[in-house]
C-alpha cells in the first residue's frame, strides 16, 4: 500500500512538464479519434488552469520544494492559450471565472498573480452584468423559463458566487455577484408565466440536446450538482453561511430544499434520488447514479447545507441520513465509474469527508478511510499520470484512458486523497460548492 501523500508527490513529479502532458493528450486523441477525448487544455476543469491549482496545493504543502516552479508554468500555458482565443464564456467550469479561480486559488494569498487577475476580474464583471443581470431582468420582465446555463454551478450564477465569496476583498467584483444573486433570488420566488411551473423547470427548448428533447418532450427537472438544482442551492445556502441575508434567501433556500427532498424516495431506508424528473411520465432509460455529481452524495449534501444555512435541524438531519443510506447499497450499485471526480470514486471520497467533517458522524469518518483505500488501489504505477480515467465509446465498450485534469483525471484524484488526510489549507473544493 503506498501511504497517500507520497502518491500524490509522485503524481505531482510525473506532470511536472506541461509539454509532456500535452503530448500525452495529443497522442491519446490521435489514437481514438473520439471527440470525447479532446482535450480542452484552457479549462478550470480539464486543462492547464485546474492542473496548476494542484501544483498551489503541493507548494501549500512542501513550500520548499518548488512546486511554485511547476504551478508558474501551467499558468503561462495559461496566459498563451488567452491570449490567442480569449474567452468563450464567463463560466467556472470552462471560462472566465475559472481561470480567475486558478489565479486566485494559486496566488499564495495574494503574493502573485495580482495584476492579471485584477485586469481579468474586471471582465468578469462585465460579463456578470451582461449575462446575468441585464439578462435576468428580461426573463423576470417576460416570465419566460431559464436555461440551466443562466443559473448552474458549471455555466451560470451558482459557480461565480462560489468564487465571488473567496474575493471578498476585490468589492466591485463582490458587490455584482451579490447583485446576480438578488437576480437569481427574484427569479426564484416568481413561477412560469402559467403560474404553476417554477424556475427551475427546463423547457423542451432548452433540453441539453436533441435526445434530450426527444426523452422529454414536455421538459424536464434536473436535480445534479453541475447543472441542476443541488448546485444552485448549495450556492444559495452558501450566501447564508457566510452572513449574507439578501431579501428573500431563506424562503428561496427553504422551497428548493423542500422540493429536492419531495423528489426522493425511501426504500428500506435506502434514499435515492434520480439525476432528471420529466415534467409528465416517469423517469426513462436513466441509469441512476451516485456520484458527486448526482444521485444521494449531490443531493444529500445540497440539503445538508441548506439546513447548515437555515438552522433547520431536520434538514441536516435528512442530509445526513440520506448520506449515510447509501452506505447500505453494494458499491455496485452506485454505478459510479473510475477514479475521476465527476462520476467516480474521488468525488464520492470528497463528498463523504466534508459531510463527515460537517456532522462530525463516526459511521462517515469509517467510510472516508475505506473510500480513501479503495481510491488509492488505482494507482497504475505505468501510466503517464499514475491514475487513469474512463471512457465510454460509441459501442458501449469501457476504455482506461489518460486525463490529467481536476473533473476527470488525475489532478482532482490527487486533491481529493491529500484532504482524506485533512490536507485542508485551501479551499480547491469550493469550486465544487463542497466547501
Amino acid at each position: 500500500m503506498f501511504h497517500t501523500i507520497t502518491l500524490c508527490e509522485e503524481i505531482a513529479d510525473r506532470m511536472r512538464d506541461p509539454k509532456h502532458v500535452l503530448e500525452t493528450m495529443e497522442e491519446q486523441y490521435k489514437r481514438y479519434g473520439s471527440p470525447e477525448l479532446f482535450w480542452t487544455k484552457d479549462t478550470l476543469m480539464d486543462g492547464y488552469p485546474g492542473i496548476a491549482c494542484f501544483y498551489g496545493m503541493m507548494d501549500r504543502i512542501f513550500p520548499n520544494e518548488r512546486w511554485a516552479d511547476v504551478t508558474h508554468e501551467y499558468m503561462k500555458e495559461t496566459a498563451i492559450l488567452i491570449e490567442e482565443k480569449g474567452f468563450d464564456s464567463p463560466s467556472l467550469f470552462s471560462g472566465l471565472t475559472g481561470v480567475c479561480f486558478s489565479l486566485a486559488f494559486c496566488s499564495d494569498y495574494g503574493k502573485r498573480y495580482q495584476r492579471v487577475l485584477e485586469k481579468l476580474e474586471d471582465l468578469l464583471i462585465e460579463k456578470i452584468n451582461e449575462c446575468y443581470i441585464q439578462e435576468g431582468k428580461r426573463h423576470i420582465d417576460n416570465g419566460s423559463p431559464l436555461p440551466s446555463t443562466f443559473y448552474n454551478l458549471s455555466d451560470g450564477i451558482s459557480g461565480i458566487l462560489g468564487y465571488a465569496l473567496l474575493r471578498k476583498e476585490n468589492a466591485r467584483l463582490y458587490a455584482t455577484a451579490l447583485e446576480s444573486a438578488k437576480t437569481l433570488i427574484l427569479l426564484f420566488q416568481r413561477p412560469l408565466e402559467n403560474g404553476t411551473l417554477p424556475r427551475w423547470y427546463l423547457s423542451p427548448e432548452h433540453q441539453f440536446n436533441d435526445e434530450e428533447r426527444v426523452k422529454y418532450p414536455e421538459g424536464s427537472f434536473i436535480l445534479n450538482m453541475p447543472f441542476g438544482v443541488a448546485g444552485c442551492l448549495s450556492a444559495l445556502s452558501l450566501l447564508k453561511i457566510n452572513g449574507i441575508d439578501l431579501p428573500g434567501l431563506h424562503d428561496v433556500i427553504q422551497t428548493l430544499s423542500l422540493w429536492l427532498q419531495s423528489q426522493g424516495r425511501i426504500d428500506n431506508g435506502v434514499y435515492h434520488f434520480d439525476n432528471t424528473v420529466p415534467l409528465k411520465g416517469s423517469v426513462q432509460n436513466e441509469l441512476p447514479r451516485d456520484t458527486w455529481w448526482c444521485g444521494v452524495p449531490a443531493v444529500a449534501h445540497a440539503i445538508f447545507k441548506a439546513g447548515k444555512a437555515t438552522h433547520d435541524l431536520k434538514m441536516q438531519k435528512y442530509g445526513e441520513e440520506a448520506m449515510i443510506s447509501m452506505f447500505s447499497k453494494s458499491t455496485k450499485d452506485w454505478n459510479h465509474i473510475g477514479t475521476s471526480f465527476v462520476h467516480g470514486r474521488a468525488g464520492i471520497l470528497t463528498t463523504t469527508y466534508r459531510m463527515a467533517e460537517a456532522t462530525e458522524n463516526p459511521t462517515l469518518w469509517k467510510e472516508v478511510k475505506e473510500l480513501e483505500a479503495d481510491l488509492i488501489s488505482f494507482y497504475r504505477p505505468n501510466s503517464p499520470f499514475g491514475f487513469e480515467s474512463v471512457y465510454v465509446d460509441d459501442f458501449g465498450e469501457y476504455h482506461w484512458v489518460n486525463n490529467p485534469g481536476i473533473l476527470y483525471g488525475a489532478s482532482g484524484v490527487a486533491l481529493a486523497l491529500m484532504l482524506a488526510q485533512n490536507r485542508e489549507e485551501l479551499d480547491w473544493d469550493r469550486a465544487f460548492l463542497l466547501r
